[in-house]
């Protein structure tokens, strides 16, 4: 048996084109919708604007676009850039819990080269391979990389983008490993950065490093053949020394058997909040507190909320000040929640976070991390705080009333899955909020329902091309 890089190399190489069956086909269908819908939306976002601007000057004077608004012409790690970056925006993309934001990494990748028709079956083929080896790649490094800083969904989603362009494009074990090695020297992203633009830009780069890898390894650029295994490897620098290779014990058993695929189980967890997943199960227990109790939010004297260890490593925000620090908030999601009745794209823009009545409920929420509230795992250092255990909120009303809750999981997890209707109105918003006709939903979603059937499905998106560029007083001149 060979290292981990030779495994999961030949893993790639042998599963290329490799044909899945329906349930593999319905559930990437299912993230392929909710990343087109998201990737729609982020182009109405400050960073999404941003990295379209960008797009655009590399560009030059195309002025034909595609169907996520960017110019047609582009290198295809620069439409991966952008597309990615679009795609985790408004922090609204579907996450696997401890391995960050797959979907729609893989989808920016995917379809990067618009030169390059990609069928249904082929994207399905290469979507489920990579959201494999991301998901694998993520429990191998240990969640202490994630605890220690690092951003898993830049590092670790670089590797599951390089995975499947490399499966789309069929390369042989070598140039895999190759991929491996230079996707290894191109990772990157800090949480110190959540709360700004460059927090989505993490999924951009991620996009753009796993074309770029696999495109020079095709090429014929090398690298260190074994970049995940022994001293000074990627998983020896990026565990710090809680690395666990054991993450790929059966691997070969998934290539033969084939039953317990990632994107089948554990699955994605579809974000029902434009929001840091890490807040939802506060969110809904207080939302659920608050119906029981049957009070307003302005009659609530406090909120006191009991997490995970690790819940609060990633929200830095106590008192956020913009629409992008409040995604990183618990005050402020809990606060908008319950002063709002939930959370809606509506819900974070400066506006919404400067109003005074949700900057007043804020000051009467409270948050501690309790290893109770994660018995299978006290210290955190094997799950992800936003899925493992549960979270106990405890409401307050100025009455002397009080209600407990307890969530273990959300809105949007596979346990709970969104319903039809909320899947629609997701992409409905979504499609609104990037300038599109919101009519559009429907069709998008019976093309895309049937994924498998998709001839080209760069092609079968072009209904949601932009028919026009709207140049801003931010220009570049």
């Amino acid at each position: 048996m060979g290292g981990i890089t030779d495994r999961l190399a030949e893993f790639v190489a042998t599963n290329a084109g490799r044909q899945f069956g329906e349930e593999h086909a319905a559930a990437v269908a299912a993230v392929v919708i909710d990343s087109v819908g998201v990737i729609v939306a982020g182009a109405g976002s400050d960073a999404g604007t941003a990295a379209l601007r960008y797009a655009r000057s590399v560009a030059g004077s195309s002025a034909e676009l595609r169907w996520w608004g960017g110019p047609a012409d582009l290198p295809p790690p620069i439409a991966a850039m952008t597309a990615g970056t679009l795609a985790h925006a408004l922090d609204f993309d579907d996450a696997l819990p401890g391995a960050g934001h797959p979907s729609a990494i893989l989808l920016s990748a995917l379809l990067a080269d618009r030169h390059i028709p990609v069928s249904g079956p082929a994207l399905i083929s290469a979507f489920v391979i990579g959201y494999e080896v991301n998901a694998r790649l993520a429990k191998a490094v240990g969640h202490r990389h994630y605890l220690h800083g690092w951003h898993t969904t830049a590092t670790i989603g670089s590797f599951g983008a390089t995975a499947a362009v490399c499966a789309l494009l069929g390369l042989d074990q070598p140039a895999v490993q190759a991929a491996f090695g230079i996707a290894g020297s191109l990772t990157g992203g800090l949480q110190r950065n959540f709360g700004t633009m460059t927090k989505p830009l993490h999924s951009g780069l991620a996009a753009s490093n796993g074309v770029l890898a696999a495109s020079l390894a095709r090429h014929g650029m090398t690298s260190a053949e074994a970049i995940f295994d022994g001293p000074r490897a990627y998983l020896d620098i990026y565990s710090l020394g809680a690395a666990r290779p054991e993450a790929l014990d059966d691997l070969d058993d998934l290539s033969k058997a084939g039953d317990r695929w990632a994107i089948i189980s554990p699955g994605s967890t579809v974000k029902k909040y434009p929001c840091a997943l890490e807040t939802y199960r506060a969110v809904e227990a207080a939302m659920r507190a608050q119906a029981e109790l049957g009070v307003p939010a302005e009659q609530v004297a406090a909120v006191e909320c009991a997490v995970p260890p690790g819940t609060m490593g990633p929200l830095r925000y106590d008192r956020p000040t913009t629409e992008l620090e409040a995604k990183f908030s618990m005050p402020y999601t809990v606060a908008a929640a319950l002063l709002d009745g939930g959370l809606t794209l509506g819900s974070f823009t400066d506006a919404a976070v400067g109003r005074p009545a949700v900057r007043a409920l804020m000051e009467v929420v409270s948050v501690r991390e309790d290893v109770a509230c994660r018995p299978e795992d006290p210290e955190g250092r094997n799950s992800s705080a936003s899925s493992g255990g549960f979270v106990d909120v405890v409401l307050r009303a100025r009455d002397g009333r009080s209600a407990r809750a307890r969530v273990v999981e959300v809105s949007g997890s596979p346990a709970r899955p969104l319903t039809e209707p909320e899947q629609r109105t997701k992409l409905t918003d979504c499609l609104r909020t990037g300038g599109r006709d919101p009519a559009l939903a429907d069709e998008v979603l019976a093309r895309l329902r049937r994924l498998d059937q998709v001839d080209d499905l760069d092609q079968a998106l072009t209904i949601l091309t932009p028919t026009t560029v709207t140049p801003t007083s931010e220009e570049p001149q």
